[in-house]
């Protein structure tokens, strides 16, 4: 199963420098699924929980991935 991720849109600044909370989040969840779908591909290590398998990110994990992304 394939699934394309559209590019997520930079985050929203407010006047004051901060982001807005919707964007932030949104921003978030983004970051998080580009994760979902590193562990899924098999590039990410990561531990599995059993009751309703889901995922749980080790920090050794999103250092990895965080160490391994391609530069811009």
């Amino acid at each position: 199963m394939t699934t394309t991720t559209d590019p997520a849109p930079p985050p929203v600044v407010t006047k004051d420098g901060n982001y807005t909370v919707q964007e932030s989040a949104a921003w978030l969840r983004f970051e998080q699924q580009k994760v979902y779908a590193e562990i899924r591909n098999g590039r990410l290590a990561a531990k599995r929980a059993t009751s309703r398998g889901k995922y749980i990110i080790t920090g050794a994990a999103l250092l990895d991935y965080r160490d391994n992304l391609p530069d811009a």
